[in-house]
């Protein structure tokens, strides 16, 4: 880990750690020459890794960078400020968001609403559409990458194991519960993997179970991925979308985000409307709420 005061790249003074996973070390500070706070994520600590697998560790972050500027402009993604290395290790320099993961929102509620789950959904389709239209699959969507401001806002995190749509793939990275069967088989992925990911993540927010949960998450085609008694006591119309979310086979799922976002409209609060007593803080419907839905 590396201490609060450090400085980075003769700029960036850290003021704290936000979170670390296999995919880095992501740190909050402060940028001494545009007085503005950041977030700086950095390539892990070596510890027994060969070298092949550190180098390409350091190539994933870099990766990462050049990916976020490509999204540059887009809601609901962080802008990339820099990049660099510090004693080693590569790192990024990004806008940091003010808010909570929704991992850290759902421990308010357990379960979330149907209002909740389909702002969330709805929002991050909104979010997807113009990353999809890039030929960019976002790989990892789960509760840890996902954030929501304040006043409503979501936010997508962590591009760093996307990759172009329909390639081939060396690596078939993921979370188990949240990757859908095809990114198991290493297969090349079109973008409804990511809308695999998000019928799992409308399922772990509205059950607390992501598909195939006595399996570990991992796909098995030869069971159902819920016990039927588990989803009575989700919205048909939410369950009937989710459960199409995450179907088998990616040609039986949505074609498209803007498809999902289309079949859930219907669920969200109107331009207006008050709101909900027992929405979690922040609520993402308040998003919606506040403004007119894209149609």
């Amino acid at each position: 880990m590396i201490r609060v005061g450090t400085k980075i790249g003769g700029r960036f003074i850290v003021d704290g750690i936000l979170g670390d996973g296999m995919s880095g070390e992501t740190y909050s500070a402060r940028d001494l020459d545009l007085e503005r706070p950041v977030a700086v994520k950095m390539q892990g600590s070596r510890t027994f890794e060969n070298t092949t697998w550190y180098s390409q560790s350091a190539a994933d972050i870099g990766n990462e960078f050049q990916r976020g500027l490509s999204l540059s402009g887009l809601r609901g993604i962080p802008e990339f400020y820099t990049s660099g290395t510090h004693a080693g290790r590569s790192y990024v320099v990004m806008q940091l968001i003010d808010g909570v993961t929704l991992e850290g929102l759902m421990r308010q509620c357990r379960p979330a609403g149907r209002e909740t789950v389909t702002a969330v959904i709805c929002q991050l389709c909104e979010i997807l559409e113009p990353v999809h239209e890039r030929r960019i699959v976002h790989r990892d969507i789960k509760l840890e990458n996902v954030m929501v401001e304040p006043e409503g806002a979501v936010w997508l995190l962590d591009f760093g194991t996307a990759v172009p749509a329909d390639e081939e793939i060396e690596d078939p990275t993921g979370t188990a519960g949240y990757a859908p069967p095809e990114q198991y088989e290493g297969q090349p992925l079109t973008t409804r993997a990511d809308i695999y990911a998000l019928g799992a993540l409308l399922f772990r927010m509205s059950v607390m179970l992501p598909p195939y949960a006595e399996s570990g998450g991992r796909p098995d085609r030869r069971v159902e991925p819920f016990d039927p008694d588990r989803l009575t006591t989700i919205d048909p119309r939410l369950r009937a979308v989710g459960l199409s979310m995450i179907s088998w086979d990616p040609a039986d799922r949505p074609a498209t985000v803007r498809e999902v976002r289309e079949a859930l409209h219907p669920l969200l609060p109107a331009a207006g409307s008050p709101p909900n007593p027992k929405a979690p803080r922040p609520d993402p419907a308040r998003w919606y709420r506040e403004r007119a839905p894209i149609s």
